[in-house]
């Protein structure tokens, strides 16, 4: 489990128990949702974890055994790289939009395609889609410092527009 999964359940577990009496319905029923979550979707220690680069220039798949390196320059997610570059550079948020969900669902691993989808949302002014497609690319590079600068810009815009 994600540090900020983990911090979530301590977090919901202590409003659970200094509610203990109450018993909300709601709570159980988030409770429920959490468990079932986890059930499905708990990861093997074996499943090989795929790390890309920003860019999409470098993918690494590290496997129970070791670390197996993949130089995928000039593949298919650095091609898709410079064509989401070119949409972002032409404000083309729509076909920006409709790439980066076709990237995501080919790559899933790849964070690079759903920060371009918040870039997308938010300036298509949906800034909960936008919010959610963040909060997405963070739970899959945790604290990579190839993905802190282009993060940090969207979450600074996404604090801006939530301003207004």
């Amino acid at each position: 489990m994600d540090k900020p999964t983990a911090e979530k359940v301590v977090t919901l577990l202590n409003h659970v128990l200094m509610n203990q009496e109450q018993g909300s319905a709601s709570t159980n029923q988030k409770l429920d949702q959490i468990l079932e979550f986890l059930e499905t979707h708990t990861p093997s220690p074996y499943d090989p974890v795929v790390l890309y680069s920003f860019d999409g220039l470098e993918k690494r798949i590290v496997t129970n055994g070791g670390e197996n390196h993949v130089a995928t320059v000039g593949g298919p997610t650095a091609d898709a790289f410079r064509a989401m570059q070119g949409l972002e550079s032409e404000k083309d948020w729509n076909g920006l939009l409709t790439l980066c969900k076709k990237e995501v669902a080919g790559e899933k691993n790849w964070a690079t395609p759903y920060l371009f989808c918040s870039e997308a949302h938010l300036n298509l002014g949906d800034l909960t889609a936008a919010s959610e497609e963040l909060k997405a690319a963070k739970a899959i590079v945790h604290e990579s410092p190839d993905y802190s600068q282009p993060i940090g810009q969207l979450t600074k815009a996404l604090q801006q527009a939530t301003k207004h």
